[in-house]
């Protein structure tokens, strides 16, 4: 697939922040539209508007299977998303001394 075969498709974003001893700090699910797909990253608009930002990196795009999806934090369903990504970002903490 190229990249204009992502756009306007819908996509169900997991996503995780560790700290340095792989301890999840934050973790969001959102859903929304791929609008654009550059060198910077995957661009997806979210259903209240806001602009979510992924690597740029379509491969982590995996094909849905057909059903509901639950967004956990809102209790919305989702039907039919056309893709699922999940993504685990290391957060960067200061050492204490």
């Amino acid at each position: 697939m190229n990249s204009s075969d992502y756009l306007n498709k819908t996509v169900l974003l997991g996503a995780s922040w560790v700290d340095s001893a792989n301890e999840v700090v934050d973790r969001r699910q959102v859903f929304g539209e791929i609008e654009k797909i550059d060198d910077q990253g995957i661009y997806v608009r979210l259903r209240n508007g806001d602009l979510f930002t992924m690597p740029p990196y379509p491969n982590a795009l995996q094909p849905a299977e057909p059903g509901e999806y639950t967004v956990h934090s809102t209790l919305e369903i989702i039907t039919n998303p056309d893709f699922l990504a999940v993504w685990t970002f290391r957060t960067e903490t200061e050492e204490q001394s």
